[in-house]
This record gives structure tokens, sequence and C-alpha cells, in this order.
């Protein structure tokens, strides 16, 4: 069942069992798009995420979301470049994007925008450059518009990831109070 499913019911076709414990970070928290968890696997990843938590419009996201195999072969075959493999298997790996979102706008008809993250620094990484290739090759073919997002200030600006780092501490109160009407009284602060 991983990478099928709407909303709560989405099953990512990547969870934290299938990456090396000591990769970087990896967040899964709750998130108000679907009203479950969601799982990133960097910082970048969970920002992006948390922006479009606040894009009005959006009606579901879905992370770590599989692209077809056959599909994506493929391209690496038309682009002369080798498709992804596990290095012990050597078995050509199911690709993923780290975020699709849902979004209906106000006007027009229902858009699926395909989103990556990556540091800047990987940019550099010519592998990389050639993953993001087939990917984006793969939207473009599914006649949607992929986009890479980093880290960088164009894309995440430091005010903007305050912001939102600020409203969603108090968006998603902890479970436990420290005392009874806490709360409260912090939404009245606010």
């Amino acid at each position: 069942g991983r990478g099928t499913g709407i909303g709560a019911a989405y099953m990512p076709w990547l969870t934290e069992a299938d990456l090396p414990a000591k990769r970087g970070h990896k967040d899964r928290s709750f998130s108000s798009i679907g009203n479950c968890r969601r799982i990133t696997f960097s910082l970048t990843e969970t920002r992006m995420l948390r922006h479009y938590e606040y894009v009005r419009g959006v009606t579901d996201a879905k992370t770590q979301f599989p692209l077809d195999r056959e599909v994506t072969r493929r391209i690496a075959r038309e682009l002369g470049i080798e498709h992804p493999r596990c290095r012990e298997s050597q078995v050509d790996i199911v690709m993923t994007t780290d975020l699709v979102v849902d979004y209906q706008p106000a006007q027009g008809p229902a858009l699926i925008l395909p989103r990556s993250a990556k540091e800047s620094t990987a940019l550099d990484d010519f592998n990389q450059a050639e993953h993001g290739e087939i990917e984006r090759r793969y939207w473009l073919e599914q006649g949607h518009v992929w986009k890479l997002v980093t880290n960088s200030e164009r894309c995440m600006p430091a005010m903007m990831v305050k912001n939102l780092e600020l409203i969603r501490r108090w968006r998603f109160p902890p479970d436990r109070q420290p005392f009874e009407g806490h709360f409260e009284i912090l939404c009245e602060r606010l």
C-alpha cells in the first residue's frame, strides 16, 4: 500500500526505516493537510511542507511520492544516463518526489504541484542534477510543472521560515499543558 491513499490514508513510499539511522534530519510531525502525520527527510522538505499548510486551496499533500519506475527508466535511457539504483543489490530504485501537492485555485481546474527539496550544496553533485532531470521530465510528461526548492534565501526567505515556525507553535499546541488553562492563556496573548 505504500505510495497510495488520499489524505490521512496516504502511505509514503519511503519511511524512516528505509533510510540509514545516521542520515540527518527526519521529521514526522502532525500536518493540517489531511490531519495526519507527514514524514520529511530534510529541514528543507519540512519547511516546504509547512509553507503549503498555509496556502489556501491546498487539499492534500503526499510526501515521498513514488514515480513509475518503467517511465523513469525510459527517460534515463533517452537522456543517456544511468537510472538510480541500490548500491547493494544493483536493482533500479523507485524514484520519489519529496512532496506532491493537490491544489484547487479559486478559479480554474485543480492542479498537481510536484516539488523536490534539495540543500543548495547538493546542486553541485552531478548525480543529483541527473536525477532531478529525470524527475522534471517525468512530471512534464504527466502535464505538471515540477519545481526544485532549495534552502536558499530566494526559495525560503529567513523571515518567512521564522514566521511559519512561530505561527505553527501555536497552531498545534502540545498534547499536555503545563497547567489547566495554559493553552487558553496563550491564545488570548496571541
